[in-house]
Formats: structure tokens, C-alpha cells, sequence
């Protein structure tokens, strides 16, 4: 049986990693709520606000030893919220209500609301297999597209075709780095096919490389990348640079996996072996209030 541990023993430790976690569902939740209030641009910069509290979470929880599987559980349910729920709303309330297409009714919003469902579900699938899977693929590689890089994917790309389509309601210091490109609502109508696809890779074994900031040339342009895109969500501008940022993830990923030697010996674990693997004994009763206190 764990010993439980208090605050005056440590404990005040767990509670950073885990309010950062809980920042992250409350970015998540505030995403939600706005879309259905119709105001789809600041629900779209609350996403991609969560996505980068997220990676802050794990990080605290390393550096101050603080790692835990309560934190583990904790942060996948935030992450369905964010990164599943989230942008699956803000796709569905933006293209419903959208006058210049015809999704508001009949056979086209159940179309609409199934491929929106069908994302959630693949982004439940995803943390749920990446949480069975968990150390099976190193410290080098995911299996599958992570789901804080897909909402990244939906949200910023949706923002920009709202941004270039007349429909984004941003503000004057978010600038048009892409000049005056104008992007029909023809192409909004075909944004749940986006949807789909993303999701898909999600669920996917495609092999993504797991990228950090280094002294080499590409940990330096990384780290670069990495506070440009700080940057550019703390003061919501260039969701089009977002965008760009978030599509390269895929084909550098696509890349990796089709054209880089050593990734087609490593063995990915699908969503139908996932479901297939029972639970070990040793680990219910793990999984008791009092063995769940430390992490």
C-alpha cells in the first residue's frame, strides 16, 4: 500500500503539474462555450492556448518529480475535452450556422455532426491507446497523430479560412501575412473532409517523430518555432502561421514514416490490439484511493 503524502511532505508538488492540467480543460471548456455562443475566433485561440498548457504540464511534472497515474489519467480526460471535444463543437457551430453554406439543416448537418463525432471518438480512441501503449514506443517516436497536433491542425485551419474569408472577427494587430488572399466559403464546405482525414491519422500507425529543441540545426529552428508560436497565441495573431506550422508536423511525419530507415522496424500498437489487452490484476488493485497518492 503507498504511503499517502501531504502537502507538508511534498505533496504541494503535484499541484502544479495538475493546475496546469486543469487550465488546460478549463481553456478546453471555455472553447465550448464560446462556440455555442457563436463568438468561433476567440473559441479557436482558447484551443490553441490549451495546446501549449499541455505541453507545460508534463514538463513541471518531470522537472519537480511529481509524475503520477493520477496525473496520467487526469491530463488524458483534459486532453479529450481540449483536443477531442473542443474543436469538434467549434467545427460543428461555425459551419451550422455559416448563411453562405448548407449545413444548417436536414441530411447535411447529420453529415456534418457524424464526421464531428467521428473525431471525437478517434481522438478518445487515440489517448486511450497511447495510455495502454504508454513506454511501448520509446522516447523517440508516437504512434499516430498526436491529439494536441490535430486540434492544432482543425482549429488553425479553420481559423484561417474564417481569417481569409471574411468571417474571422479578429482583431487590427492580427495582420494578413498572407496579403490579400481570399478564401471562398466553397472551401469552408469542404472543411469536415479536413475532419475526417485528421482524425483518421489519429487512430493511424503513422509514425511521428518525437521533436525537441537542441543546438543542432534543426533543434535550433524547432526552439525558434516553438516561441514564435507562444508568441503568436498569447497576443492571437497569425493563426495562418499556426496552420502552416501544424501541416508540417504531418509531412514531416509522413516523411519519417515512409522515407526514414529505422522507422519501419518499430512495432505500433493499433487501436484493435488496444481493445483486446485485459487488465492485469496487479494493476486494479493499484488502482485503490490509497495507492493513488503519490505520483
Amino acid at each position: 500500500m503507498a504511503e499517502i503524502t501531504s502537502l507538508r511532505q511534498g505533496g504541494w508538488r503535484y499541484l502544479v503539474p495538475n493546475g496546469l492540467t486543469a487550465l488546460n480543460l478549463t481553456f478546453g471548456s471555455a472553447a465550448c462555450f464560446l462556440s455555442v455562443s457563436g463568438n468561433y475566433y476567440s473559441a479557436g485561440w482558447f484551443i490553441l492556448l490549451a495546446v501549449c498548457f499541455d505541453r507545460l504540464d508534463g514538463a513541471s511534472a518531470r522537472a519537480l518529480g511529481a509524475t503520477s497515474r493520477f496525473g496520467v489519467e487526469f491530463d488524458s480526460l483534459a486532453d479529450l475535452v481540449s483536443f477531442g471535444i473542443a474543436p469538434a463543437v467549434l467545427v460543428f457551430a461555425t459551419l451550422s450556422n455559416d448563411s453562405a453554406l448548407a449545413f444548417g439543416g436536414g441530411w447535411r448537418q447529420v453529415l456534418l455532426f457524424a464526421t464531428c463525432a467521428f473525431y471525437v471518438l478517434c481522438c478518445a480512441f487515440r489517448l486511450a491507446r497511447f495510455n495502454v501503449f504508454a513506454g511501448a514506443d520509446g522516447n523517440s517516436i508516437y504512434f499516430g497523430l498526436p491529439s494536441p497536433a490535430s486540434a492544432s491542425t482543425v482549429t488553425a485551419g479553420l481559423m484561417t479560412m474564417l481569417k481569409y474569408g471574411g468571417a474571422g472577427g479578429g482583431w487590427r494587430a492580427d495582420a494578413n501575412l498572407l496579403g490579400g488572399l481570399s478564401l471562398g466559403a466553397e472551401l469552408r464546405a469542404w472543411f469536415p473532409v479536413v475532419l475526417a482525414v485528421v482524425g483518421l491519422l489519429m487512430i493511424s500507425t503513422l509514425r511521428v517523430p518525437k521533436m525537441h529543441p537542441g543546438k543542432s540545426a534543426k533543434g535550433i529552428y524547432l526552439g525558434v518555432n516553438m516561441v514564435a508560436i507562444y508568441v503568436c497565441v498569447l497576443l492571437r495573431v497569425f493563426p495562418e502561421y499556426l496552420a502552416f506550422m501544424a501541416v508540417q508536423v504531418i509531412v514531416v511525419s509522413f516523411c519519417f514514416h515512409y522515407f526514414w530507415g529505422t522507422a519501419g522496424g518499430l512495432n505500433a500498437g493499433t487501436v484493435w490490439q488496444a481493445l483486446s489487452i485485459r487488465a492485469d490484476p496487479a494493476d486494479a488493485a493499484d488502482s485503490a484511493p490509497e495507492a493513488r497518492a503519490s505520483k
